[in-house]
């Protein structure tokens, strides 16, 4: 069984604009919530245990978000260059 994650946060989301002028896609709010929360809290009931998650345009808000939330998975993120190319 898969234990472990990796979600690509890093983009920066151009056709969300003027939205991610100020926030990254992932933290885009979807239905009161960042889009980010749906996505975790989708691999923890599917029992994954620990998720990467790869930043880059504004990883620190991510980062910020991702240390307050309440979740039973081990989360890390690993922050590129803005200009990373995938």
């Amino acid at each position: 069984m898969v234990k472990q994650a990796v979600i690509i946060a890093g983009g920066l989301g151009t056709r969300l604009r003027p939205i991610t002028f100020w926030l990254p896609k992932c933290l885009a709010f979807v239905n009161g919530k960042p889009f980010i929360y749906y996505l975790i809290t989708q691999l923890q009931r599917s029992g994954i245990k620990e998720v990467l998650i790869l930043t880059g345009y504004k990883g620190d808000l991510v980062e910020s978000y991702i240390k307050s939330l309440k979740v039973r998975i081990k989360i890390n993120c690993l922050r590129t260059d803005e200009n990373f190319e995938t």
